[in-house]
């Protein structure tokens, strides 16, 4: 008769083992088959997937049908892959093959259970500090300790899981997933905290923002804060300790718009949940502070829309706005360039220029002078541009 088994797959889950378990196999073909054979009965008496793959050769004669077969078994599990398996193979008798397979549970299970002891003094030593942290309003890094604390438990689970389905676990080792009390706790404290500028000044284009963060109970120490000043500019601060203040420096020309905004340094799903997720806008610039202007500039006597745009978006930053009008005053900006040399880079022919650039107006008299290459006049000039550090 001819089997036609070409992929067998058993899915066997016992739970009642002994301590030890062994199991001898037989078999007239092999002694891989006989392995084989006691490591699928080894499986049938324990908790685990016992994948038995057979690969089918047959070969045909005029007459009859014969065949071949060779088999493959594959036990897995997460538990240690069953590596203390004790495979001993037994001799020949002449008609059978024969080969025993023990499995010591508890030699098997002891590495994963001490990890599940360690993980949960880690948990539980984490949690405690958490839940200090919130009866403390000392939020400095109470959310990382919160991502830990649910990797934790997630490690646990897996390890947990698996052990259990071959020892029985004393009550100790089912733990409370405690995260997300913990996390409820927070966001009921955090929705008193309140953030407020208390002094804003500015010299020579550098602004001095001092924030204040507070709740019910008083200052807050350590408290994260997000200062964003433009879109690509996000300064991370924490207030110092006992006055629950922090000094902000940011320079003019890293102003987007006249204001700055602020928030609590949380995830935004703690945020939400909290209330604290709204930017508080801080404005920095007053429009009583901005000089109107007529906006004449000249690159080497004549005009150049281009260079001359670069520098009056700079000029804007610094407070000035721009409208043509014969009452303003003028603010006069001057660039003339010298070629210095040319120089060589592999087969490109780089310029070499020196270039100074003359502001003068209403709160401002700035001179400099600095050295830009380029392909050209123009390229080195945009590089000029907009490397400029410009100033009142």
């Amino acid at each position: 008769m001819v089997r036609k088994i070409l992929a067998l797959t058993l899915f066997l889950s016992v739970a009642a083992f002994s301590r030890v378990i062994t199991y001898t196999g037989v078999s007239e073909k092999s002694q891989a088959d006989a392995e084989s054979n006691a490591m699928a009965g080894i499986a049938k008496q324990i908790s685990v997937d016992v994948h038995v793959q057979e690969n089918l050769y047959q070969e045909y004669s005029a007459n009859d049908s014969k065949e071949s077969y060779n088999s493959k078994v594959n036990l897995k599990s997460n538990v240690k892959n069953l590596k203390d398996l004790v495979i001993e193979t037994m001799p020949f008798d002449g008609k059978q093959y024969k080969t025993k397979v023990s499995l010591d549970i508890e030699k098997m299970t002891a590495s994963s259970r001490k990890e599940l002891e360690k993980l949960k003094n880690k948990i539980e030593d984490l949690n405690s500090r958490i839940s200090a942290s919130i009866d403390n309003r000392n939020y400095s890094d109470i959310e990382s300790n919160l991502k830990e604390l649910n990797t934790l438990f997630e490690k646990y689970e897996i390890i947990f899981n698996d052990v259990k389905k071959w020892v029985s676990l004393d009550d100790s080792f089912y733990l409370e997933k405690t995260s997300h009390v913990l996390r409820e706790r927070l966001v009921r404290k955090l929705e008193s905290v309140h953030i407020e500028p208390l002094y804003i000044g500015e010299q020579r284009n550098i602004f001095s923002v001092r924030f204040k963060a507070y709740d019910d109970e008083g200052p807050l120490k350590d408290f994260p804060l997000s200062v964003k000043a433009s879109k690509n500019k996000t300064i991370k601060v924490r207030t110092m300790k006992k006055l629950g203040i922090v000094d902000v420096t940011i320079y003019r020309e890293q102003l987007l718009d006249n204001f700055i905004k602020v928030k609590a340094d949380f995830s935004t799903p703690l945020l939400k949940s909290s209330g604290l997720n709204n930017d508080i806008k801080v404005t920095v610039i007053s429009e009583s502070s901005k000089v109107q202007v007529r906006y004449n500039c000249l690159v080497d006597g004549s005009l150049n829309n281009k260079i001359c745009n670069i520098i009056k978006r700079k000029l804007n930053k610094l407070g000035y706005e721009f409208a043509e009008n014969d009452s303003l005053p003028e603010l006069n900006l001057n660039i003339i360039t010298q070629f210095l040399s040319e120089k060589q880079a592999g087969n490109i022919t780089l310029e070499y220029y020196e270039i100074s650039i003359e502001a003068k107006g209403p709160n401002i008299n700035f001179e400099d002078s600095l050295k830009s290459i380029g392909h050209n006049k123009e390229n080195a000039l945009t590089k000029a541009a907009k490397n400029l550090k410009l100033h009142k």
